[in-house]
Formats: structure tokens, sequence, C-alpha cells
């Protein structure tokens, strides 16, 4: 990484609607005063003779801050991410997958959880793992020796390129405790929440201020004393925030490098909150989101895709039948007007209802394929 900062150049800012601002350089550091701006810093190209340990295809960094307005809901992703390692696959063995990076800390401490992604796809007739990510839960060290094992099994094939990066827990992201503006409580009853899937259900947090029956920190807020500082928002995911009338102005900061390749994320049914990964706008026509979901000639049948904009979620469907207005992407509230043109803004987690058999879910990297 330190090779690649030497190549920090100067940033863009670009609007929340998606259109550049102005081309010309930027401070690094300059904040936005918009609902939701980001500024991408460039990388150079890498060589193709890069060592193991740098990244494989050149990369964008920079800093996305989203506004978190008081008495709204948001949909945030993480698009920018910490990557510490990088190279080959070098054996597949059930969760267990050899990479030719040296290794050399734990991947998987609960204050700092890691993912590994693959990015690429060597062999074009084997089976793919390209896209797919999973948490660590133990790693090997010491080159020629280091290992990743994932909670669940990924299916990349030897060669194919990875990445490993940094996952956020509610501590990291948001603070423990919140810089000021974020309205913690002693009970989640008036405390800003934040919402995580899992299995199909959303589980509220909330920030506890008080010192009372077991501390400060962030919990349940279905209850108990246990600590959740550490709870980790998980590959592929997203969160989805609620703020109360209490607190003010607060802005979530995403910094790093952006992620290479597609986004590929698993789902059951019930509600997902997938991830946004990419740094530049795309369109629901655009995003090649139609393979991914199950359509229908209404939105009662068909997976639906909330969207979120200044603070009020949109649900959308895919209409597979070509009666009344024909095949696209329409509003679940009604209507034949086809809505292909909306946009998948940076910064903005999708919430996605699977309502029948899954059919995975992937987010093709724009302008890439």
């Amino acid at each position: 990484m330190k090779k690649l900062l030497k190549s920090l150049n100067t940033g863009f800012y670009v609007n929340v609607d998606g259109s550049p601002s102005c081309l010309k350089s930027y401070p690094i550091m300059k904040r936005s005063t918009s609902l939701f701006y980001f500024a991408i810093l460039a990388f150079a190209s890498l060589s193709s003779a890069a060592s193991a340990q740098d990244l494989p295809v050149s990369r964008t960094a920079g800093v996305i801050d989203v506004s978190l307005p008081t008495n709204k809901a948001s949909l945030v992703s993480i698009p920018l991410v910490n990557i510490v390692a990088s190279g080959t696959i070098t054996s597949v063995s059930g969760t267990t997958l050899g990479v030719s990076s040296n290794l050399t800390s734990s991947l998987s401490t609960a204050a700092s959880p890691h993912a590994i992604k693959i990015t690429s796809r060597d062999n074009q007739a084997g089976t793919s793992g390209y896209g797919q990510t999973g948490q660590i839960s133990a790693n090997a060290t010491g080159a020629g020796t280091s290992t990743v094992t994932t909670t669940a099994a990924l299916t990349p094939s030897v060669g194919d390129e990875f990445v490993i990066y940094q996952l956020e827990t509610l501590s990291s992201l948001f603070g423990a405790p919140p810089a000021a503006g974020w309205n913690g409580a002693g009970s989640s009853a008036s405390a800003d929440l934040v919402y995580l899937d899992d299995a199909g259900t959303l589980s509220a947090y909330f920030y506890k201020n008080t010192t009372t029956f077991g501390g400060a920190g962030w919990r349940l807020a279905s209850g108990g004393s246990v600590s959740q500082n550490n709870t980790v928002i998980r590959p592929n995911r997203g969160v989805y925030v609620q703020r109360r009338n209490a607190g003010s102005a607060f802005t979530l900061r995403s910094t790093g490098v952006t992620l290479p390749g597609n986004e590929t994320a698993s789902v059951v049914t019930g509600f997902s909150i997938i991830n946004n990964p990419f740094t530049v706008p795309t369109t629901l026509a655009g995003s090649g989101l139609s393979g991914y979901v199950s359509g229908g000639a209404a939105a009662t049948g068909a997976d639906i895709l909330y969207l979120e904009t200044a603070g009020v979620l949109t649900g959308y469907f895919y209409k597979n039948t070509t009666t009344f207005g024909g095949v696209g992407w329409r509003l679940v509230s009604g209507g034949t007007t086809d809505q292909g043109a909306v946009a998948l803004t940076p910064g903005k987690a999708i919430l996605f209802q699977e309502k029948t058999a899954p059919l995975g879910f992937a987010l093709p990297e724009p302008f890439a394929q």
C-alpha cells in the first residue's frame, strides 16, 4: 500500500445526482456542504509485473461523506475499504484458501475482522468464485504457507486474484461513543437506531450513553446488557439508519480504496441490506440487476428493491411480462412508466426483499464489463 500511496494525485467531487461538479484539482480532504459528496483520488495504473502484495488492478481512493439527517431513514453503503493484502489463490480446500501473500498477523480478531474477495476469474471454463466475498474466521501466516479460512465456502479456482480488506464494526463505523450529533440514550425508545440484516430479518442497535446496567456502548434494541461494539457489518452489507427528532446533523464518513470486480452477495427469503460498493453512479437499467431478481407481472409476486432518497424509501420491481407497458422496472406503488433511469447512488445501500427462492444477488462493476 505504501507504494500505491506514492501515486496519489488530486481529486474531483461528484454531486449526489452523479454529475461531475468540476474536473479541476481540489484539496484532498476538502469537506462538502451539500447532502452528500465524495472525493475520488486517482491512482496510477499498476504494472502487469506487480508483485503479489500489490493490488491486481488499479484502484481509486478517496472519501465519501453521507449526511444522516434527523427524523429520517437512511440506507448507507460502505464503498471504500482498507485493503491489507492481495495476490492469487494457490489452493482451494473447503472453506480454506491458500494465498500467495505473506500474511503476518491475525485477520479475525473481534475488534478487527477482515474479509477476502475474489476479484478475477483465471479459468473461464472452471468453477467461478468471481465477486464472492467471505468473512475470515482464521488464517495461517508465513511466506508460502499463508491460508485463510472463511465462515462459508467460496468457489474460486487456483490462479484467481483476491484482495483482503478490513470489515467495519458498529464501533469502527459509527464510533463508541459516536461523534457529536448522534442521539444516544438510556434505552432504544428514544435513541437513533442502526439496523443490520440477519437471516432475512432486520435487527436494531442503539448507542447506550448511560453508565447503569452494563455501562455505555452499543446494545441490541431488543434488550440485554452485552456490548455490541464489535458487531460486524458483514461482507456485501450496508446499514439502515433511523434517526430520531433529537440529536443534530451527523455525517458518516467512508475512507479508503474501492473494491475491484463484481459484487456477489448471498441472500435469503426476507430482507437484506445490500452494499453498493461502487463510487460511480449507475441506473436500475444499467445495473444488470434484472438478471438477479425474480420478476413478475405485478409487485405482489416479485422481489422488491427499495432505494432511499432524502429519507424516503421507494420500492421497485422488475416487470417481466409484455402486457400493460411491457417489460422493465416499475414502481411498486403502481403505474406503467418505465423506471430504468432511476439512479443507484454511490454511498447508498439497497434494501432488498427476496420473496421467492433466492437467485443470488450481483452488482456488475459499472463500466468494467
